[in-house]
């Protein structure tokens, strides 16, 4: 897996933004797609609309929530991780990044396909979810990567 790449990616898909905002789940979000929680740091956790962190820490929390969605990624799917095309186990990354595991989680059909390796059924899976609606450009992104690994 390519760590730089995948970061990359996230920087495009979440955006980098360093003054606190509601996302469109109505979640405050703050620096790369950081979901505001009473779990965070105290730096972080009473931050307000409008608040403003720096880069580096954009950079640190997102650190830390990569490594979260790289270990649930594992958890998910963990006798078949390492089976996995890079390609694969940086989209279902991604995915959790966005989501969390435990929405990831209700994507059954996703997962039992993954494990069978059937890519063009995780691809039509993906796409077929209310998760592809909200998130636009990044879920058709995203699939065609998994499709391209079924040829």
């Amino acid at each position: 897996m390519n760590v730089s790449r995948l970061i990359k990616q996230l920087e495009i898909d979440e955006g980098i933004r360093l003054r606190v905002y509601e996302d469109s789940l109505g979640y405050l979000t703050v620096g790369i797609g950081h979901y505001i929680n009473k779990n965070d740091p105290e730096d972080i956790k009473d931050l307000k609309i409008g608040d403003r962190i720096t880069k580096e820490r954009a950079y640190s929390l997102l650190m830390n929530d990569l490594a979260v969605a790289i270990q649930d990624a594992v958890i998910i799917f963990y006798s078949k991780w390492e089976t996995f095309p890079h390609a694969a186990q940086e989209v279902f990354i991604n995915m959790i990044f966005n989501m969390g595991r435990t929405r990831f989680m209700k994507f059954r059909k996703t997962i039992a396909a993954a494990y069978a390796h059937d890519w063009n059924e995780v691809s039509k899976e993906m796409l077929d979810s209310r998760w592809a609606t909200q998130v636009g450009n990044r879920a058709g992104r995203l699939s065609s990567k998994i499709r391209a690994l079924a040829k």
